[in-house]
């Protein structure tokens, strides 16, 4: 049982050398299972299958499973995408706004003394193009100038208490979503551009700092 998809999804690389893809997925109320088939064998029919456990009032788990046998024969096949051993950190820099070249960098200093992990580092073109996947998939835009920067932020900020108050149930994902308290831009030198920072906050963090005023009461 694993705490994360990505994490099922490492424990298929660790079990063999074999390579699997993604061939189908089903969905029922309480269960997302997707099943990756193995390529380095003719005629294959080794399985391993994650599923996605979602039961209410308990965190969601991955359950990893293993159906079929290799084929007799193998093949030789390349790896398609990032490899799994990285993507889950990849993916967490891109959606923090590392640029491609600067995450690579990072990556090959990193694992400078390590091999077998530096052969597993992506080009630069690759992470390019899986941040523009992780823009598009999170139906948002990549942020280049002040105009592209209003227009994210606007949608978020918090304007009045009723807005504030319109999410009650601590269960909603909404209570967790993002509110922009302000925006700001900085200018750097000539050949560093413009910076662009914001202050958001979200519903809990208001109600704890609420709570806590409350609770201490004429200490304060």
């Amino acid at each position: 049982m694993f705490d994360t998809f990505n994490a099922a999804r490492t424990a298929i690389v660790d079990q063999n050398d074999s390579i699997y893809t993604y061939e189908t997925r089903y969905d029922t109320y309480r269960i997302l299972a997707r099943l990756y088939r193995c390529r380095s064998h003719e005629r294959c029919e080794h399985r391993f299958k994650i599923k996605e456990l979602r039961y209410q009032g308990v965190p969601t788990t991955y359950q990893l499973e293993e159906s079929g046998q290799h084929g007799a024969t193998g093949i030789s096949v390349q790896r398609r995408g990032i490899h799994p051993l990285l993507v889950e950190e990849i993916d967490s820099l891109l959606r923090m706004g590392w640029g491609a070249q600067q995450l690579r960098s990072t990556l090959l200093h990193r694992f400078r003394h390590q091999p077998e992990r530096l052969r597993l580092i992506p080009p630069r073109k690759q992470l390019e193009n899986r941040k523009a996947l992780l823009v598009k998939s999170a139906n948002g835009w990549e942020i280049l100038n002040h105009a592209s920067f209003t227009a994210w932020a606007i949608d978020l900020v918090c304007m009045s208490r009723e807005q504030f108050m319109s999410v009650t149930d601590p269960r909603d994902s909404s209570m967790d979503e993002i509110i922009v308290l302000d925006t700001f831009t900085v200018s750097g030198e000539e050949d560093e551009g413009t910076s662009f920072g914001v202050i958001v906050s979200s519903r809990p963090v208001f109600r704890n700092i609420a709570n806590s005023v409350r609770d201490q009461g004429n200490e304060l």
